[in-house]
């Protein structure tokens, strides 16, 4: 394809463009190969509870819980806390409620949610190094 090292990034840009790949190629390989496979989902799992983590951390500290009647999460920019809610978490360690006050499970808050899917993050990542060393070996 590309001979001498003196080519130009045109030309270099015109050969790639002439390169085509179909996009169910990356998927053909990882069916192919179940530790791949397994080792994908494990990473993609790990990545989506990283963000959801993160984000229920940054919502947390530009929340204004004083009004939740005229002042809600959603219209706060809030995206993953309400989706949180729906899982029945509407409290927090600092005594504040979105207005439902439920006293079943004292460790049910926000807080804590966004604590067991940091520790879900280092777990996968875990069982994805000791998959990779069991492997490997």
């Amino acid at each position: 394809m590309i001979e001498s090292s003196s080519t130009s990034i045109i030309e270099v840009f015109q050969v790639l463009q002439k390169i085509r790949l179909p996009w169910f190629r990356v998927h053909i390989v990882i069916l192919n190969d179940p530790g791949r496979l397994i080792s994908v989902h494990i990473m993609h799992t790990a990545l989506v509870a990283g963000w959801a983590a993160v984000m229920t951390l940054y919502e947390l500290i530009i929340l204004d819980p004083t009004d939740p009647v005229y002042n809600p999460i959603w219209r706060q920019g809030a995206y993953v806390m309400p989706f949180i809610s729906r899982l029945g978490v509407v409290r927090s360690l600092y005594d504040w409620s979105l207005g439902i006050e439920v006293t079943d499970n004292p460790y049910w808050t926000y807080e804590t949610v966004c604590c067991f899917t940091y520790l879900i993050i280092r777990f996968l990542n875990f069982s994805r190094f000791l998959a990779l060393g069991l492997l490997l070996s």
